[in-house]
């Protein structure tokens, strides 16, 4: 279907995606290693960039099947900062959907491209939609219905591709860039402690008394 404009018109994320809340975890069935967990803290950049710190065991008995994750699914953050969104990679097939996340999977990947609809969730546009549907006074949330409702354009496939290509270029320079800070300033720090000590030897840094 297309628009006057000869676009395709908007579908409902509900028509394109499964929708799937988290696994609802008590904090005395996390463990240090096992299966990793996904929490809204490890969506960094739009990616999941850090080990979660979280796990469940492996062997346990929790339901944990259709919460794992596979490579082109997209986590959403549902309550919190509502909205944050990353792309599941290969790197992350097999962890388990976390607490306070929505899974999204597409149901026709040939259609719809996982990096374009990381790109659309993540625009001003769609970021504002978040932000006036939210409710909650001290913790915002949104419903699976809302997010169901949310209406997304749809390009043809080789468009969204090249869009999401094209941002997830830039979301690698950002981290890149990033982790570049992160380092200079754990540099930074080390140094301010070594130069403040007084054991540092005295080369001309310190103005003579």
């Amino acid at each position: 279907m297309t628009d006057r404009d000869g676009g395709r018109m908007p579908r409902t994320l509900a028509d394109l995606c499964d929708i799937q809340i988290g696994l609802v975890v008590r904090p005395e069935e996390f463990r240090e290693v096992g299966v990793p967990v996904v929490g809204a803290r490890d969506l960094v950049g739009h990616r999941l960039t850090r080990v979660p710190e979280r796990h469940l065991d492996p062997d346990g008995r929790r339901p944990g099947r259709d919460y794992r994750l596979s490579a082109g699914d997209v986590l959403l953050t549902r309550s919190g900062t509502v909205g944050r969104v990353a792309l599941v990679t290969e790197a992350e097939q097999g962890w388990l959907n976390g607490p306070h996340l929505i899974r999204l999977r597409v149901r026709d990947p040939a259609a719809v491209d996982s990096a374009y609809l990381v790109a659309y969730l993540s625009a001003p546009a769609t970021q504002r939609w978040f932000q006036r549907v939210a409710t909650g006074s001290a913790v915002q949330h949104v419903s699976l219905r809302m997010l169901g409702q949310l209406s997304v354009r749809l390009p043809p496939p080789a468009e969204q591709h090249e869009v999401g290509r094209m941002l997830a270029a830039l979301d690698d320079k950002v981290r890149a860039h990033e982790e570049v800070v992160r380092a200079t300033r754990a540099l930074r720090g080390a140094l301010a402690d070594l130069l403040t000590s007084g054991d540092a030897p005295d080369d001309g840094i310190a103005s003579s008394r």
